[in-house]
C-alpha cells in the first residue's frame, strides 16, 4: 500500500485550474485513478481470502489434534473484523472507478452509476473521525451527476478539484487501516493470518515428527 502515490498524484490533482486538463495533469489523474482502484480491489479480495484461509487452515489444524479451538475457528478474521476492512476497501476502488470516469470519456450512464457508488461506499463507512458526513457526499454526488451530458472538460476539471480536496482526509484514514492490516506485526489482520499458518505448520509437523503417530495421521 503506498501512500505516496496518493499524496504525489493528489498533489498534482490539486493544483488544478478551472480549465481543461493538460496531458501532465490527465495522466497524474490516471495513476491516482488507477491505483485506487487496483488498491481497493485487491485488498478487498485479499480480505476475503484472509478468512476463507484461516477457516480452512483451522479446521485442518483441529482435525489433527493441534491447537486451534473449535469454539474460534475464523480467530480474528471474524466478521466483525473484515467487513468494515472491506468496505474500506472496495470505498477506495469505488472512488478510483469515479475518478477514471471522470478523466476518461463516459457515457452519462456510467458517470451516475460510478458517482452511486462512491456515494453509498462512503456512507457506509465506520471511521472515527470521518471528515464527510452523508449530505456533504450526496453534495458531490450530485456534483458529478451534474455533468450529465456535457462533454467540456473544464467542467471535469472543476469536479476533480473539488472532490479529491475534500474526499483526502477519509482516503488517508482508509489506507492507514489497509497499511496497518496488511503489516506483519502487532495485533492485526495479516500479523492474525501469520499466526494460523505457523500454528498449522508446527502442529503438522508435531504429527510427522512423532514416532507413536499411525501411518494415517502421519
Amino acid at each position: 500500500m503506498n501512500k505516496a502515490v496518493f499524496c504525489i498524484a493528489g498533489i498534482v490533482m490539486l493544483a488544478l485550474t478551472g480549465c481543461a486538463l493538460t496531458a501532465n495533469q490527465r495522466d497524474a489523474s490516471m495513476l491516482f485513478a488507477k491505483a485506487a482502484s487496483d488498491i481497493g480491489d485487491f485488498s478487498s479480495a485479499e480480505l476475503n481470502h484472509f478468512r476463507t484461509a484461516t477457516i480452512d487452515m483451522n479446521s485442518m489444524d483441529i482435525a489433527m489434534g493441534g491447537k486451534a479451538r473449535p469454539n474460534n475457528i475464523d480467530s480474528a478474521q471474524n466478521p466483525e473484523h473484515i467487513l468494515p476492512r472491506v468496505k474500506a476497501a472496495q470505498a477506495i476502488g469505488d472512488y478510483g472507478r469515479l475518478l477514471l470516469m471522470l478523466v476518461n470519456d463516459s457515457q452519462e450512464v456510467e458517470l451516475k452509476q460510478a458517482s452511486d457508488n462512491f456515494v453509498n461506499s462512503f456512507k457506509s463507512l465506520k471511521i472515527a473521525n470521518k471528515q464527510l458526513n452523508d449530505t456533504q457526499l450526496q453534495g458531490l454526488g450530485q456534483a458529478v451527476q451534474a455533468i450529465g451530458s456535457m462533454w467540456v472538460e473544464a467542467e471535469k476539471a472543476k469536479v476533480l478539484k473539488r472532490i479529491v480536496p475534500e474526499v483526502d482526509k477519509d482516503i488517508g484514514k482508509l489506507c492507514d487501516l489497509l497499511n496497518d492490516d496488511f503489516t506483519v506485526s502487532g495485533l492485526n489482520l495479516a500479523a492474525d493470518f501469520d499466526a494460523t499458518i505457523r500454528r498449522l505448520k508446527n502442529d503438522s509437523e508435531g504429527i510427522l515428527d512423532h514416532p507413536q503417530a499411525s501411518a494415517a495421521d502421519r
